[in-house]
């Protein structure tokens, strides 16, 4: 939880499920959506929350209805998207493709948002690839490399990305966390596309929250949102389990207890320990 964010989810109200299309023509709305359970579990039914990773962009999370269709029970774990609609439901979630992605789906009423589902970021790439009038050679496949190893900027637009959506008001949906997330799909995929994230230093953040854990603390803050909230949490109780294991259970020597001590040496002990803690501040 401290170091990943991570909060489990009971089976019984989330999980992750692969994808499936659906033809059948009796389903014409465009948001809904079929989940399939486990087993001899009932269906779910009703409003669901449903998200892919990467998850950078408000319109990365989506909310659909859940029915149920009797010809497709025999699904297990499976979410069931229609084929009808302006725009595939899986291209609204990061761009997917319906090659094997799998989907977070979680039916909790706490996570499932009242406002209507965010407009979905293009993921368009323009196409960038060099047209030569010669075969490929080795020397361009290592040039390629190399552009890749110095342009990746995957960690970096992350990171900017988090830093702004938890310092700015409006979080993930300001401006600057919009643009960062744009950038963000592109840096995935230039690998594939060539086509490098511009540098843009007006994106760059100097502070950065504490649940980052960013060695220089004069750039550090306490976040107040639910990360930081939730990262000195989980240090406090860190800190706690650690000093019960560091307890020992200490015994007393006898060879070191002296009869009549208390008339014989205590208020000389006391005197000499009274100094000690004069100096020291005790």
């Amino acid at each position: 939880l401290q170091k990943n964010t991570n909060i489990e989810i009971p089976v019984d109200k989330g999980r992750n499920m692969s994808e499936k299309l659906m033809t059948l023509n009796r389903i014409r709305k465009y948001l809904y959506s079929i989940v399939s359970g486990e087993s001899d579990e009932p269906i779910v039914e009703g409003m669901v929350v449903v998200t892919k990773n990467p998850c950078v962009h408000p319109g990365d999370v989506r909310k659909f209805e859940a029915v149920r269709v009797e010809s497709l029970l025999h699904i297990k774990d499976c979410i069931v998207f229609p084929v009808k609609g302006p725009r595939p439901h899986p291209d609204e979630m990061a761009g997917s493709d319906l090659d094997g992605d799998e989907y977070h789906v979680m039916w909790i009423e706490e996570l499932i948002f009242e406002r209507d589902n965010y407009p979905p970021m293009h993921f368009c790439v323009e196409d960038k690839a060099k047209e030569l009038e010669r075969p490929v050679m080795v020397s361009d496949e290592l040039d390629h490399l190399c552009d890749y190893i110095f342009n990746d900027k995957v960690g970096i637009v992350a990171s900017q990305h988090l830093v702004w959506a938890d310092q700015v008001k409006q979080g993930i949906f300001s401006d600057v966390c919009i643009r960062l997330a744009k950038q963000y799909s592109l840096a995935l995929d230039f690998a594939k596309s060539g086509r490098a994230v511009p540098r843009n230093h007006k994106d760059r953040a100097f502070r950065y929250p504490d649940f980052m854990q960013k060695l220089d603390e004069k750039k550090t803050y306490l976040s107040t949102n639910a990360l930081g909230i939730l990262f000195r949490s989980c240090k406090s109780l860190e800190l706690g389990l650690e000093t019960e294991q560091n307890e020992i259970d200490y015994k007393l020597d006898n060879a070191l207890v002296l009869e009549n001590w208390d008339k014989k040496y205590k208020k000389s002990a006391l005197r000499i320990y009274k100094k000690y803690c004069d100096k020291i501040d005790f």
